[in-house]
C-alpha cells in the first residue's frame, strides 16, 4: 500500500480542507475524461488518488493516522504517544491505533520518564525452590529418555519425547 499522504502530496499534519483541495486538484488533473494521459493510466492514478483521499478523510475524522511507516518512531509519533499516555489511554489502545507493539511503546515511555522500568527481584528462598523444581523436572526427563533408549522403543520414544519437550518448553 502506498503512503496516502505522499500520493496526495500533503503533510501528515494537514487538515480536512487542505486534503480536500489537493484531492480536487489531482482529480481534475487525472480524471479519465479530462486527462491528457491515456485512459488506462489516468484511471489507475485516479483510483489511487481516490483511495488515498478516502483513507486520509477517514483518519482525520477518527483523529487517528491511517498510515504509519514501519520501523523507528518519528518525533511526531513519540509526541503523540506521550500525549495520549498522559491523557490516560491504555497501552493496548495506543498500540492498536498507532499500529505499534506495546513493547516498543513501553520502551519510549520509559525513556521519557513516564513509566518505571520493570525490575525483577530474585527472591533467595523462592529461587531455591525453583532450582529444585527444575532439577527434578529435568532428571525425570533424562531418566525417561534413557529408559526408552535402552528399551529400544523408537516410536514410543519419539512420541513421548516430543510431548515431554512440548510440556517443558511451555512450562518454562
Amino acid at each position: 500500500m502506498n503512503n496516502p499522504y505522499k500520493v496526495l502530496g500533503i503533510s501528515r499534519s494537514a487538515d480536512q480542507n487542505i486534503a480536500r483541495n489537493r484531492y480536487i486538484e489531482l482529480a481534475k488533473q487525472y480524471h479519465p475524461d479530462t486527462s491528457r494521459f491515456n485512459a488506462k493510466n489516468s484511471e489507475a492514478k485516479m483510483k489511487e488518488v481516490n483511495n488515498a483521499y478516502s483513507l486520509i478523510k477517514l483518519s482525520i475524522s477518527r483523529g487517528v493516522l491511517a498510515f504509519r511507516p514501519k520501523g523507528r518512531f518519528t518525533k511526531e509519533e513519540i509526541r503523540e504517544l506521550i500525549q495520549r499516555f498522559n491523557e490516560g489511554q491504555s497501552l493496548y489502545k495506543i498500540g492498536r491505533d498507532m499500529k505499534r507493539k506495546q513493547r516498543s511503546i513501553k520502551k519510549h515511555l520509559i525513556l521519557a520518564g513516564l513509566l518505571e522500568e520493570e525490575i525483577y527481584v530474585y527472591d533467595v528462598q523462592e529461587g531455591t525452590l525453583n532450582i529444585f523444581y527444575l532439577l527434578v523436572k529435568y532428571t525425570i526427563l533424562f531418566l525417561t529418555v534413557t529408559a526408552l533408549l535402552i528399551l529400544n522403543q523408537w516410536i514410543i520414544f519419539w512420541i513421548i519425547l516430543m510431548s515431554l519437550f512440548t510440556y517443558f518448553i511451555i512450562d518454562l
